[in-house]
This record gives structure tokens, C-alpha cells and sequence, in this order.
């Protein structure tokens, strides 16, 4: 993710998107260039499969249970946490916890500032 919020994607996953783009405009133009008396039965049977296994973008009443958007969105979630856990493991020097050397317990602020400049 990157400073503004947007989930950065892969090589592989903006690959994986052009596909699924590919498919639905292929299967539109496939649709369209059939004979007007198969497009019904088209419909109830190969092109409403195909379009359920894409995404929830289509005239259909039912869906699939896991079409080929989300697994693009569940894989860029995947990528986004296994980089907060990176993240989260790899910390800078002087990031994480505060050790006894950095904090003044009596003053109650950093070791390395003045009470004047602390507050």
C-alpha cells in the first residue's frame, strides 16, 4: 500500500486483471457475433457461465462462489498484509520499544532532552 492508501499491484496481479478484461471483452464480441436465434440459449448456458466466473458484472441472477475478482482481491490483500507484517518485523534502528537507556524514569521523558525542552 502506498502513502495514500492505494493497494500497489503486482506484475502478476495487473497481468492477471488485463486477463480478466480480456475475457469479458472477448466473450462480449463472442456474444455478439453469433446468430441472433442461438443468443438466448447462448445465454442460458455458456456465455452466463463464463460471465459468473468473472466477476458480479453481469445480468444474472446468480453468481459464483468465488469468481475470478475475487481472487485478484483476496490476493492483493494477501500481498498488502504480508508487507505490514515485513513491516512490522523489520523494524529501523531506535523504532519499536523503549529500552531503559532512552528513557529518563524519573524525569518521565526521553534520556537524550532537557526538562526545558520536554512539554
Amino acid at each position: 500500500m502506498d502513502k495514500r492508501g492505494v493497494i500497489k499491484m503486482t506484475e502478476d496481479q495487473q497481468r492477471f486483471e488485463e486477463i480478466i478484461v480480456n475475457i469479458d471483452e472477448l466473450i462480449e464480441e463472442a456474444i455478439n457475433i453469433i446468430p441472433e436465434n442461438l443468443v438466448s440459449k447462448a445465454k442460458s448456458y455458456w456465455y452466463a457461465h463464463i460471465m459468473c466466473a468473472i466477476n458480479d458484472d453481469h445480468e444474472f441472477l446468480g453468481g459464483s462462489m468465488h469468481h475470478m475478482q475475487d481472487c485478484l482481491d483476496e490476493w492483493m490483500e494477501q500481498e498488502d498484509e504480508d508487507e505490514d507484517d515485513y513491516i512490522a518485523s523489520n523494524r529501523l534502528p531506535n523504532e519499536g520499544p523503549i529500552n531503559d537507556e532512552d528513557w529518563d524514569m524519573d524525569a518521565g521523558r526521553p534520556a537524550r532532552m532537557r526538562d526545558e525542552d520536554w512539554g
